[in-house]
Parts: C-alpha cells; sequence; structure tokens
C-alpha cells in the first residue's frame, strides 16, 4: 500500500550575520498512510531519536491515519507499509510519529539518541536504545524499555505492566499503577514518586533506591553498596542491602523484612501502629516516647554474643477487644496476654524483622508534620 501523500515544505527564514541579511530554505518531508486504528509501529537499527504521539482525537476522529516527519532524512527511503503494519528500518535521522492512540510500539534505535513515547492506550510499548527514554502519560498493558547509558524517566503517571532494564542510566519515575514493576540495573540509582503495583521487584548492582510512596508487596535489593529510603509504607518490603543504610517510614506496614550487612537501619513509626519487631544490631537507638508505650526485651544470641531486641507495642485497636494502652513482652512480663488476646496478636499485628551485620538499628516516632510533607512532596 503506498503512503496516501508526500508533503515537501520550503521554509524560508531571514537570518542576519555580520550586516547582511541571508536566506536559508529548509526541508520538511512528512509522509501519511491510511491504517487501521489497531496496528503497530516498528523500528530497527534506527540511528536517531525518536518521538511518539497520538493523533488529535478532535481532529483526526477516525484514528486511522499514521503522519510521519523527519527534518533531516528523506523518510520514503525508510518507511514501510504492510497492511496495518509501519516500519521504519534503519532509520538515518531524528523522525517524529503521529499514530492511533491504539497503535502498538516497537522501537529500535542504535547510538545515543533518545526515545520519547507519550498519550497512548494500547497494549504494548516496547523499546530499546543506547540513549534516554522517556514517558509520558500512557496506559498500556506491557510496557518493556532497556537502556545502556542512557536514563528512564516518566514525568506522569504510567498504568502498566512495566519492565526496565539498563546498566548505567538512572531510573526516574512519577507514579506507576499496574499489575507489576520490574526494574533491574547496574550502576543505577532508582527514584520513584508513587508506587502503586501490585507486585514490585527493584534490584540494582550499586545504586541508591529511593520510594517516596510505596504500596503493596516490594522487594528491593541493593547488591553490593548503596542506601534504600522509603518515604512512606502501606504494605509488605522485603529489603536487602550489601553496604549500605535503609530508611524507612512506615504508615500501615503489612510485613517487613530487612537485611543489611554493613550499615544503619532507621525505622520511623507512628502513633497509631501496633506492631511486633524482631531486631539484631551491634547497638540499638530507641525514642523515648516510644519507650514508654512498649515493652523491650534486650537479650544477646548465644553464638556470638550480640545484641538483639523484641519490642512489642500495643495501642488501641480498631476492635475494641483488646484493652486501650496495654504493654506486654513478647518474651514475657508481669501481665501476660490473657487467652483470648493472644490468637488477635499472632493473626493481626504485622511483624517487622530488621537484622544488620554490621550497624546500629533506631526505632524512631514518625510525628504528624512529617506524614504531611512526605504527601505534599
Amino acid at each position: 500500500m503506498k503512503p496516501v501523500s508526500i508533503m515537501y515544505r520550503q521554509i524560508f527564514r531571514k537570518c542576519s550575520s555580520t550586516g547582511f541579511s541571508s536566506l536559508r530554505r529548509f526541508y520538511s518531508k512528512e509522509l501519511c498512510f491510511n491504517v487501521a486504528p489497531f496496528g503497530h509501529l516498528t523500528s530497527t537499527k534506527s540511528c536517531g531519536s525518536l518521538k511518539v504521539s497520538p493523533l488529535n482525537p478532535h481532529e483526526y476522529m477516525e484514528q486511522d491515519l499514521v503522519v510521519l516527519n523527519s527534518d533531516d532524512c528523506d523518510i520514503t527511503e525508510y518507511a514501510h507499509q504492510k497492511e496495518s503494519h509501519i516500519s521504519l528500518n534503519g532509520l538515518q535521522g531524528n523522525c517524529t510519529a503521529d499514530i492511533p492512540m491504539k497503535f502498538n510500539l516497537q522501537l529500535q534505535t542504535t547510538g545515543t539518541e533518545s526515545i520519547h513515547v507519550e498519550g497512548l492506550e494500547n497494549e504494548l510499548v516496547d523499546l530499546s536504545t543506547e540513549g534516554e527514554l522517556s514517558l509520558f502519560l500512557l496506559k498500556t498493558r506491557n510496557v518493556n524499555v532497556e537502556t545502556i547509558s542512557g536514563d528512564v524517566t516518566s514525568e506522569s503517571s504510567v498504568q502498566a505492566d512495566v519492565n526496565v532494564k539498563t546498566q548505567s542510566g538512572n531510573v526516574k519515575l512519577n507514579k506507576i499503577l499496574g499489575q507489576s514493576l520490574n526494574i533491574e540495573a547496574e550502576t543505577s540509582d532508582v527514584s520513584v514518586d508513587a508506587l502503586y503495583s501490585f507486585s514490585s521487584t527493584v534490584s540494582v548492582a550499586s545504586g541508591n533506591i529511593s520510594i517516596k510512596h510505596c504500596h503493596h508487596d516490594n522487594r528491593l535489593t541493593v547488591k553490593n553498596e548503596g542506601n534504600i529510603h522509603i518515604g512512606t509504607l502501606d504494605g509488605s518490603i522485603v529489603a536487602s542491602v550489601g553496604k549500605g543504610n535503609v530508611k524507612i517510614q512506615m504508615n500501615n506496614p503489612t510485613k517487613v523484612d530487612i537485611s543489611v550487612s554493613s550499615g544503619d537501619i532507621t525505622l520511623c513509626v507512628p502513633d497509631h501502629l501496633a506492631v511486633i519487631v524482631d531486631l539484631s544490631a551491634d547497638d540499638f537507638h530507641v525514642d523515648d516516647s516510644i519507650k514508654q508505650h512498649s515493652s523491650l526485651d534486650f537479650g544477646r544470641e548465644s553464638l556470638n554474643d550480640r545484641p538483639v531486641c523484641t519490642v512489642l507495642k500495643l495501642v488501641k485497636f480498631r476492635m475494641d477487644i483488646l484493652e486501650p494502652d496495654w504493654t506486654g513482652s513478647v518474651r514475657g512480663s508481669a501481665e501476660p496476654p490473657s487467652p483470648r488476646i493472644r490468637p488477635l496478636i499472632q493473626a493481626e499485628l504485622p511483624r517487622i524483622t530488621a537484622k544488620t551485620a554490621k550497624g546500629t538499628i533506631s526505632i524512631r516516632k514518625r510525628d504528624w508534620l512529617a506524614s504531611m510533607m512526605e504527601k505534599i512532596k
């Protein structure tokens, strides 16, 4: 099928230079294809930046066109159509593409040029480049992106199952909604503003992991050196760090499991939280306000004589079965829990396990001001 139209535009600009007026001519080629609303745009071994946007739904209500534009190459040499499949193979230049909103994307470029994709609602966005990748307002089933040295960024929400792979590029995402998020990086920093995926896995060899708002089930790993910071946790987390620090501010945790080979762990807990904590570290720092409403039982491991601590903190429950302000030790106290309370403790209290082979564990109170500031950010 041949293109509907090939439109050449000559743009004349007046430029002044050293007192003389010159006239420069720029050529832009625009290539249009008739397509069905559901199709594919692919690009392989292209060398140049690609920008993909949806057709304006008010101007193109039928969503039946693909419009390709390039200012620095003859687009007709690289663009081909087979039914509703448009391919750009070996493109040597920058290109913009306006496509139907439901079109799927599979783009691969060489060199350090960038790829930008925005505003699509489709089934697949698959991007691979050595350069930068940027996403904006995507609603799709699967997003797969891979870079070598370029950053992966998203300044708005992405609703999809997201897979990110990068060697040395940083990953900075805004809001992620979907069933899963998987990020694999080598020497990279990973930052997510709001993570709502039901299952999330982030693994870096060396680098920092920062998540402002963390929900559902999460597994975070820094294999060698780096830090993990969680602004607000509503859900479960399994975190592992080789050398570095972990700081987690909790709102409604369901399960927390932290292990650090060398580094400090800081846990910030709100007033309303009732939780069982099992800790192992060289030393402990616990805020006085938490000690007043908790029962601390310090002991030592028999193998290496390291200090351990188990904390049970009970405050008024949503259910009026427990007495308000009752406190007791997990390892026994003068007033052990009554039989009617014990099953409730095992069934409903979240457990926090934190261990550092070489470092300090701090338990701090998370005040209302810190909570509000995290929500505003």
